[in-house]
């Protein structure tokens, strides 16, 4: 089957807030083959900044530590999408 005929790999990306000071505090993917990658990210100790709009729009509370680090976080969605176009917001 030729790229072109596969649906986009779609990515989706949440952050602590909007604009400078925001994070990432949780990033899933789906595959154009419907296979599916979702985590929370582990906040490191220096990301501190909370926007409650922020909250409002995604309904993520504040992270505690749980999550995934943020290297182990991003390879997975590049090791598994690399082979796919796609979509994703910011």
């Amino acid at each position: 089957m030729d790229l072109a005929d596969l649906p986009p790999a779609v990515i989706d990306l949440e952050a602590s807030g909007f604009g400078r000071g925001s994070y990432p505090i949780e990033v899933g993917f789906v595959l154009p083959d419907g296979a599916t990658y979702c985590t929370l990210i582990h906040p490191a100790p220096h990301w501190t900044h909370w926007d409650p709009d922020a909250e409002n729009l995604h309904h993520i509370l504040p992270l505690e530590p749980q999550g995934d680090n943020i290297g182990l976080a991003e390879k997975r969605p590049s090791q598994d999408s690399n082979q796919h176009g796609g979509y994703g917001n910011a």
